[in-house]
Order: structure tokens, then C-alpha cells, then sequence
């Protein structure tokens, strides 16, 4: 049975997670409102209403997150812990990315990896040395194959699986045209970990069922939960790339050394991410 305290975090990871998941339906508010939450996520946290059945339980689990907080496992926003934002520390985010299943820092530093090398071969939304580099040409199949479009279906929400790790801590970014279909780049921040990954990859958590399956019910509750948010800048509008160019960019130009990453798109055999229905989310998002 899982403790308060790792019911709590799962829950902020499923939340700051919902935050940071491609959108893959065109709603103009939820695009608002999710942009002004990414923004504001490594400055202030994600917001979080601590649950709980009646009054006795809610205090208990407020007790417990600024427990949590002292030990460094999260950080709060404010010293009030009912109306305070929350993340998580990278080290407890690793270990409970590992404890429910999701991919982790190694696969998130393999899609970079092939992100940065797309560039480089200039296959980049708009042409040569753009940085945004269409989901598709990351499958390591030809998407305008009618017979392969379901595995290239599947492939791309386990990129999107791989790219969660880095979208959360920044290394990654990602946009889409009006299709809506996904674009990533790597940021400046991402381009620096390098170095670092023996460092970052060395301390993770063991898979726990139990916990995976919290995590997939908190992470359907934080999808309601967005579905909720009014930006606070109602003005505010995310414009996607063209549609006609997004159009060009999937649909008519094949790199001719197009299969970048044969070992990287070898998927099927990842434990963490074979027990998760790639299309689990598709219907929403």
C-alpha cells in the first residue's frame, strides 16, 4: 500500500506532467492557459490543492507536504502550504518517474541527442538550421506510407514519453502547427547536460505497479484539472506554425538518410514504457 506522502508526490508529478504533455487538439484557452503554466513552473511550481476525505485528512496530508518540503523533496511557492505552488527536486522527480513506469533522464538524452543531430542535418521546420524538428522525421519511418501510419502513430507518443523528462526541466521544447502535429528543439539549457548525464542518471527508483497505477488516475484527474484553468491573460494568443508549411514539412519532403536513429526508435522492447497505452491520451490532447 502506498504511503501519504508518495501519493502526494505522485500527484504533483502527474499534475506538473499534464502541464507539460504535447496538446494535440487546437483550444484556444487551454493553449493559454498552458503556456502561462510552463512559464511559470520552474519559478513558482505547478499549482496544488492538497486532497483528502475530511478536514482530519487534509491537515495531515498539509503536515506532510511541508514535511516534504523540509526535506527538500519539493519546494512551495509560499509558506502557505493550502494555497501554495508546488515541484518537485530532480532527484525525487527521477525516482518517481522510475517508480511509476515513465521514461527517465537516459531516454530523454537519446531524443535530444537525435533532435540536436536533425538539426544538424538541417531537416529543421522552414528549412535549413531551424531548430524544430517535426515528430515524424523522429519515428524512423516513412510516415506518408498509408500501411505504416499506425507504428508511426505509436512511435510518437513514445517520443513524447521520452521527451516528458526534458520538457519538465527545460532541456526540451516543443510546438506544433494546425494540424495540430509536434515539433521539438533543444533549448540552450538542454544543450549543457551533456556532461552531466552518468551524474543525473545514476539515482533512480524501482517500478511499483501499485504506484503506476495511482499515477494514471492522478494524471486523468490533472487533464480535468486543466480543462478548468482561465489564463489570467485572456488576450494572450499561441500562435502554431502555418499550416501550410507544417503540410509541406510532413507530407512531401523525405530526408534521403531519413532513418536517423534505428537503436532509438527499437521501442517495443523498453520495459518502462511497454506496460502504457500510447494512445491512452490521444482522445484529449
Amino acid at each position: 500500500m502506498l504511503e501519504p506522502a508518495t501519493k502526494i508526490l505522485i500527484a504533483v508529478l502527474a499534475r506538473a506532467n499534464a502541464v507539460f504533455t504535447p496538446i494535440r487538439r487546437r483550444d484556444r484557452r487551454l493553449e493559454t492557459a498552458v503556456a502561462e503554466l510552463q512559464r511559470e513552473y520552474r519559478p513558482k511550481g505547478v499549482p496544488f490543492r492538497i486532497f483528502g476525505g475530511d478536514t482530519a485528512e487534509r491537515k495531515a496530508n498539509e503536515r506532510i507536504l511541508t514535511e516534504l518540503a523540509g526535506e527538500g523533496s519539493v519546494q512551495l511557492s509560499t509558506g502557505d502550504v493550502r494555497r501554495s505552488r508546488v515541484w518537485l527536486s530532480d532527484e525525487c522527480d527521477a525516482k518517481l518517474r522510475a517508480m511509476v513506469g515513465l521514461s527517465g533522464v537516459v531516454k530523454t538524452i537519446s531524443l535530444m541527442a537525435a533532435v540536436a543531430e536533425a538539426e544538424v542535418k538541417g531537416w529543421g521546420y522552414g528549412g535549413e538550421k531551424s531548430p524544430w524538428i517535426p515528430e515524424v522525421y523522429l519515428t524512423g519511418l516513412d510516415w506518408r506510407d498509408a500501411t505504416m501510419r499506425p507504428q508511426v502513430e505509436k512511435r510518437i507518443y513514445f517520443i513524447e514519453d521520452f521527451a516528458l523528462y526534458g520538457l519538465v526541466r527545460g532541456w526540451l521544447s516543443t510546438f506544433y502547427d494546425t494540424q495540430p502535429k509536434m515539433y521539438y528543439r533543444v533549448t540552450a539549457a538542454g544543450h549543457q547536460v551533456w556532461q552531466h548525464v552518468p551524474e543525473l542518471s545514476a539515482n533512480v527508483g524501482r517500478f511499483n505497479s501499485e504506484a503506476a497505477a495511482y499515477y494514471d488516475s492522478s494524471f486523468v484527474e490533472a487533464e480535468a484539472w486543466l480543462d478548468t484553468i482561465r489564463p489570467r491573460h485572456e488576450n494572450e494568443v499561441v500562435i502554431p506554425f502555418s499550416a501550410g508549411l507544417g503540410s509541406q514539412a510532413y507530407h512531401e519532403r523525405l530526408p534521403a538518410d531519413h532513418p536517423l536513429i534505428e537503436s532509438f526508435t527499437r521501442i517495443e522492447t523498453l520495459p518502462e514504457v511497454k506496460r502504457r497505452n500510447p494512445k491512452c491520451r490521444k482522445a484529449k490532447r
